[in-house]
């Protein structure tokens, strides 16, 4: 089956996908096209332009993990992070497309409206400021990207401020320069920008875990094809766990239609009615995932592991070939299975939410010559089903009060929690 706007076999299936463009409001879409002509006008360099015949690639399904963030999945190809933000929210500007990553081009679109809101008046205002604005196009992985973002929007803020005369971007000649120097009223104050990683390294062992240990689970189910959700619960580390016991414990809460639980595993099985597609959809996505199998990242869950028997419809534009690109449209599934899965182990979540002192410490070091006229920003991502970080931060300020020895006027904590339901409208 083939999608497209001017040229599908299922009316009702194009009209529905007419209706969805235009509830995905295309104002939005127009401001987005205005911001990247701005943005192009801003920066004047070829890593902030999009390249087009990748940008047309990349929608095509040839490169679905163009965009992937370097922790989780290493792309094939290696361009700057500028470009994959500009590249992610563009897709979302030029829907329907044959591979679409929702969730990815919430994420995108949502910091390149930052950036957009901030780069022109940082650029007129802000001392020094050519050197980062060079310096955040010609960045490659994400959480680089980020820290770098993270100052010029910073910048920015003190600067709309009223009570600040001046802000000015340090030029780092050491490690141990601060970012900005900050002029008010009472005298100059220097300010330490740190982005914590978006997800630290043993979530991502978690997750590679729990993915490889419920394959034999997801298998045997689809097998019988029959449709269901799994809903398992860890009370040790995912990491100690093994595919054979998962797939025990599944099996018997199916067998048994029942709550199923032992030292180590919960799990309950619930039957999905097999039910025909009446329109294209759009997998993975917050709706589909919602709508099928009642999971929100945003949630008590940790993450879903889904396997499904389907079939795939392909945009016109994409010519018959051997394989076929990746889609992101579900045209018909015949069997699902779908694993949400969630951690009530605290040793396992501490270590999944705590915070990188050393890099807390590390900030604290090069204010250290400022004294008390040194700010640190911190910016943290909130992993939902984990919870706040209020523990973790009272830990690290007990063990500043033992250090005794940082002096500094202002620690404050930025925590950014991305809501995947902006992805679903």
């Amino acid at each position: 089956m083939y999608l497209s706007i001017d040229a599908i076999t299922d009316v009702s299936k194009a009209d529905s996908l007419i209706k969805a463009q235009e509830m995905g409001l295309l104002c939005m879409k127009y401001h987005l096209s205005k911001l990247y002509y701005k943005l192009f006008l801003t920066l004047l360099t070829g890593s902030g332009t999009i390249n087009s015949t990748l940008q047309r690639e990349y929608q095509n399904g040839f490169y679905p993990t163009l965009l992937s963030y370097e922790k989780v999945e290493k792309p094939k190809i290696i361009i700057p992070a500028i470009q994959k933000y500009l590249m992610g929210a563009q897709t979302f500007c030029n829907q329907p497309t044959n591979f679409y990553d929702i969730f990815r081009a919430n994420r995108h679109v949502t910091f390149i409206q930052h950036l957009n809101r901030e780069i022109d008046f940082v650029r007129e205002k802000v001392l020094n400021s050519e050197e980062r604005i060079n310096r955040l196009v010609e960045l490659i992985d994400y959480d680089d990207f980020g820290s770098c973002l993270f100052e010029i929007l910073t910048g920015g803020a003190y600067l709309r401020h009223s009570k600040i005369r001046e802000v000015e971007f340090i030029i780092e000649t050491n490690s141990k320069s601060p970012d900005l120097r900050v002029v008010i009223d009472l005298g100059e104050y220097f300010v330490e920008c740190k982005k914590f990683d978006r997800t630290v390294d043993y979530d991502t062992t978690i997750r590679d875990a729990v993915r490889d240990n419920t394959k034999a689970t997801l298998v045997a189910f689809t097998q019988t094809n029959k449709s269901a959700v799994i809903e398992l619960t860890f009370f040790v580390d995912p990491c100690e766990c093994n595919s054979v016991e998962i797939l025990e414990i599944c099996t018997t809460a199916q067998k048994k239609n029942a709550y199923i639980r032992t030292n180590r595993l919960a799990a309950k099985v619930t039957t999905l009615q097999w039910k025909p597609l009446n329109e294209f959809a759009l997998f993975p996505s917050p709706k589909y995932f919602w709508e099928r199998y009642k999971f929100r990242h945003n949630s008590e869950w940790k993450g879903i592991v889904p396997l499904m028997n389907c079939r795939f419809a392909h945009h016109i534009d994409i010519p018959d070939q051997n394989p076929m690109p990746s889609s992101t449209w579900l045209d018909n599934v015949e069997c699902e299975c779908a694993i949400k899965w969630k951690i009530e182990n605290e040793d396992t979540l501490w270590r999944i939410k705590r915070l990188s002192y050393d890099r807390l410490f590390k900030a604290l070091d090069q204010l250290k010559s400022k004294s008390e006229k040194s700010i640190v920003h911190a910016w943290i991502e909130r992993d939902y089903p984990t919870g706040n970080r209020q523990a973790e931060l009272i830990d690290f300020f007990n063990r500043l009060k033992r250090n005794m020895r940082d002096i500094f006027s202002w620690i404050v904590f930025n925590e950014t929690c991305l809501d995947d339901r902006s992805a679903s409208k």
